[in-house]
């Protein structure tokens, strides 16, 4: 196994929100009840939800145009409403997001970003999930993807998908960074405290060799193995984390065109407990530079042992650096 350097630590990744409704009469189960709802991303300066980089943060703030979804349950968890609600305006962290609750809704309230929008399932059935990414090519492959009127919300995520477009871009994180809150509505008004769900894995691929330099890369993946060599899991129910290089529609791969490094962030979920890298754990980490698949692309794998325990966190930052010269 060649030496690889690396440093994998974390950042804390400043992403709490909080989300509170104005006063208004409860919601009506025979009409459509108009909601303001008033959401805060972030602390400290605006920054842009396009995920800036500042020092080891990633900070972030609404846009000019945004849209999250709004979704209530039944008492026994079954979802009995979907709906969108908008911002347009200056951006900033708090934001005022307005729009109705369907006919039907309850108190108990799910706030979602990205936003869900609908899709086809079947011939006679429609499904919710976050937009396609460009990666997708068919409509289930989505950051959340089944959720349906009369179904159960299920933590059952997908950050394999997505597409890294130019070299140390983090353009691709706004539609791969997954929050999450819960609330109930109460005389009119509602409170929830909005999370992520998401941490990024940042990776610096330095001292690229000349066949890199000279050639593209299509994909990055790292996949985790225990000491047993088992794959441990730790994005959703995978045992890899993947971003895709370059673009789609159509596929074009990445030039590296002479630079020394490529930067590249991995969105990951990695659930409220996280899961343990290092000897206790994942103690092995492999990683894939590019696919293979053509003799345009550079190809390479390698080994990282882990020789220190980490669990990893929702909201947080983790950096990787590897050495292409060893």
């Amino acid at each position: 196994m060649k030496k690889t350097l690396f440093n994998l630590f974390a950042a804390a990744l400043v992403l709490s929100a909080g989300v509170s409704c104005d006063k208004t009469e409860a919601p009506a189960t025979n009409e459509r009840t108009p909601i303001t709802i008033t959401a805060t991303i972030g602390s400290g300066e605006d920054t842009r939800v396009s995920y800036t980089e500042d020092g080891n943060i990633l900070k972030t703030a609404w846009e000019t145009n945004e849209t999250i979804s709004v979704i209530t349950s039944s008492d026994a968890g079954n979802i009995v409403t979907i709906d969108n609600f908008t911002y347009s305006g200056p951006g900033g962290k708090t934001v005022n997001f307005t729009g109705t609750l369907s006919e039907g809704a309850t108190k108990h309230v799910r706030v979602v970003y990205p936003a869900l929008e609908q899709y086809t399932y079947s011939s006679s059935e429609t499904r919710y999930g976050t937009p396609r990414t460009e990666y997708s090519t068919v409509d289930v492959e989505r950051l959340i993807s089944g959720i349906y009127i009369g179904g159960n919300w299920r933590d059952s995520f997908n950050s394999n998908i997505f597409v890294q477009k130019e070299n140390g871009s983090t353009a691709h994180l706004k539609d791969a960074i997954l929050y999450l809150g819960s609330g109930v509505i109460s005389e009119g008004a509602m409170s929830v405290e909005v999370s992520p769900k998401s941490s990024v894995i940042k990776v610096a691929f330095i001292n690229l060799p000349d066949g890199a330099k000279t050639k593209k890369c299509d994909k990055i993946q790292i996949n985790a193995y225990d000491s047993e060599n088992n794959t441990y899991s730790f994005n959703g129910s995978t045992s890899y984390a993947m971003v895709s290089l370059g673009s789609f529609s159509p596929r074009n791969y990445l030039p590296i065109s002479g630079a020394d490094a490529l930067v590249v962030y991995l969105p990951i979920i990695p659930g409220d407990a996280g899961k343990v890298f290092g000897p206790s754990g994942a103690s092995r980490l492999k990683y894939t530079y590019s696919s293979g698949y053509s003799s345009s692309l550079f190809y390479k794998t390698g080994d990282i042992t882990l020789t220190k325990d980490l669990t990893l966190e929702p909201g947080k930052m983790y950096r990787l650096t590897v050495d292409m010269s060893k």
